[in-house]
């Protein structure tokens, strides 16, 4: 079910080439009802599906398998609706590479403080960091005093 956190009608669907690894594993877990549509954007954008099908190997046979439910016609509005369809569906994966002003301005990323400060008294104490001998800076683990 899409959450419609961001209007996907100016997205390209080349932004799937945004995605990580592991986002692109999720795709065999889509709802039956988008693979379709999946099939038919992918179809008509090979560029993508050899991206996703060498980013993430294991999902190769899932791709394989795919080509069969894709849409025989070449229609730009079906190709359209289809590649819509699955932006929609992958909303949420796609808002944290595209808008990720959006995905920090989700609730439930919300920090209450008081998580952290219930646990450790930080009275008098600062967070440190340090700098490791090739130069690259390291949060401290500990709280120093």
């Amino acid at each position: 079910m899409p959450v419609n956190w961001m209007y996907t009608k100016n997205l390209s669907f080349n932004n799937l080439l945004l995605l990580e690894r592991v986002q692109i594993s999720w795709f065999e877990g889509l709802p039956a009802e988008a693979m379709p549509a999946m099939a038919t954007a992918l179809k008509a954008n090979p560029i993508v599906a050899w991206y996703l099908n060498h980013k993430c190997p294991p999902i190769s046979p899932w791709l394989k398998k795919l080509n069969v439910l894709a849409d025989p016609d070449n229609n730009p509005e079906t190709i359209y609706a289809a590649e819509q369809q699955v932006l929609k569906t992958i909303n949420d994966w796609l808002v944290y590479v595209v808008e990720p002003n959006i995905y920090d301005n989700q609730p439930f990323l919300e920090w209450d403080d008081q998580e952290l400060t219930s646990l450790v008294d930080f009275e008098g104490k600062e967070v440190g960091r340090s700098r490791t001998l090739d130069g690259t800076v390291q949060a401290m683990m500990s709280i120093m005093e």
